[in-house]
């Protein structure tokens, strides 16, 4: 007797939890989400899950937030929805990480933290605006320039 009640206690229970989490679970979607940079390391919901591939599980009723980022490329997010009005979330999804131009060109310069003399036969005032000219044409900005002590910092 006592048997069966604690048997018939326990499957009450079980059904009672399965009611409760069947429906959430029963609308999930899974999508398989991949980057074009194997390394690159991804976010769900802020929390590190992994690199390069990883499946995104979006339950019923709910948003799924995923982040891609790898050193030298833009940081690119995409927001997965399991939801009555939006779009219903793709089986898998390919990001095609891009390249960041400007992490590029910081780190590519070989003439960077260098003294370089110049001789000209260009009046001051034209040759150090000739310079930076061309210094701007290599870098985005100049931070510092001090004609007078021919200090120029990028």
């Amino acid at each position: 007797m006592k048997n069966l009640k604690s048997t018939l206690v326990l499957s009450l229970l079980a059904l009672f939890l399965i009611g409760i989490i069947n429906p959430v679970m029963a609308g999930k979607k899974t999508i398989i989400f991949s980057t074009s940079e194997p390394t690159a390391k991804i976010f769900i919901d802020g929390k590190l899950m992994g690199n390069g591939q990883v499946e995104v599980v979006v339950l019923s009723n709910s948003c799924v937030t995923v982040r891609a980022e790898k050193v030298g490329f833009l940081i690119e997010t995409i927001t997965f929805c399991n939801k009555k009005e939006s779009a219903k979330p793709p089986k898998s999804y390919y990001l095609e990480m891009h390249r960041d131009d400007a992490y590029d060109a910081s780190v590519q310069t070989d003439i960077a933290n260098i003294d370089i003399e110049i001789q000209t036969s260009l009046e001051e005032l034209a040759a150090w605006k000739l310079m930076s000219q061309i210094i701007t044409s290599y870098f985005d900005v100049i931070e510092v320039t001090d004609r007078e002590t021919g200090y120029l910092r990028t």
